[in-house]
């Protein structure tokens, strides 16, 4: 690697621009000058060649003496032999398994994690870290599981039924790009049952509900997510839709409006609105 650094020098009085050229390349560590340095720059490459060579030393010395030197914690070899010392501990088997996650291999931390929920059932720092693996690997149907293990546990813990309803959500987004319309509604469901404050869900469970061509369950959906948050543009949206689709022309505008009020830019993607409903208005709302 080549690399110029622009220096100066002095002559009397006058100073001088001086270009100096460095060459970093692979081999034994050794500063070979070239030109007419001054005696210091030469007698300072010696000093930066002993000091190189005394750091690579340390180095393997450090190496040798611990190959698991710089390791934060417990070592790998250490927590493999406790689980030989003692293989029905489940606290070993869930640090073990913590070890393997922190080195990225979740397959051997899901292992031992499962292990140590076999070991002690309500084992609730093992479950949560089982359920953090497989929401990682998008299996959310598997992550709620661990989470509902989790809520019974701590049944007051509100983190723990946002978590579900959030899982149960990407369960759901998860399967309606499958086309699985069904499935999805009803993780959806579970979704807006774990977190019935939320809108969003039951937005969601509209939208899974058009799609497998239940427009009462739609709407229901729809409206009961616009009650819990009145300026929910895309909730009004969807119902102006489904409003659409069953032909009641009347409700359909009433949402369109309320759109229109909330957001203009998302109204002007509605353009059959003005057509269908307002008969001669312009064409592009």
């Amino acid at each position: 690697m080549l690399a110029r650094v622009k220096s100066g020098a002095l002559k009397g009085v006058d100073a001088y621009l001086v270009e100096v050229e460095v060459d970093l390349a692979p081999g034994l560590p050794a500063f070979i000058t070239v030109g007419l340095p001054e005696a210091a720059i030469r007698s300072k490459t010696v000093q930066n060649r002993r000091l190189v060579l005394l750091m690579l030393s340390c180095l393997c010395f450090l190496l040798l003496v611990s190959p698991t030197w710089g390791e934060k914690g417990p070592t790998l070899t250490q927590l493999r032999q406790a689980i030989i010392d003692n293989p029905q501990d489940p606290e070993a088997n869930y640090k073990l398994g913590l070890k393997y996650e922190e080195l990225g291999r979740p397959e051997v931390a899901l292992k031992y994690l499962k292990e140590a929920v076999k070991l002690k059932p309500d084992y609730a720092d093992a479950l949560n870290e089982l359920q953090k693996l497989k929401e990682g690997s998008g299996e959310y149907g598997e992550a709620a599981k661990y989470l509902e293990k989790l809520s019974k546990l701590k049944p007051d813990s509100l983190e723990i039924e946002n978590q579900l309803s959030n899982v149960n959500d990407k369960q759901g987004l998860a399967l309606l790009q499958q086309g699985k319309f069904a499935d999805a509604a009803e993780a959806f469901q579970e979704a807006a049952k774990n977190n019935p404050k939320s809108p969003g869900p039951l937005n969601n469970l509209g939208v899974a509900q058009l799609q497998a061509g239940n427009r009462q369950e739609a709407a229901a959906a729809f409206q009961e997510a616009i009650r819990l948050d009145p300026t929910n543009t895309k909730a009004h949206y969807n119902l102006t839709l489904t409003y659409l689709a069953m032909g009641d022309n009347s409700k359909a505008l009433d949402e369109f409006l309320t759109v229109l009020r909330l957001n203009p830019d998302m109204a002007r993607q509605l353009p059959l609105i003005p057509r269908v409903v307002l008969p001669g208005a312009p064409r592009g709302w």
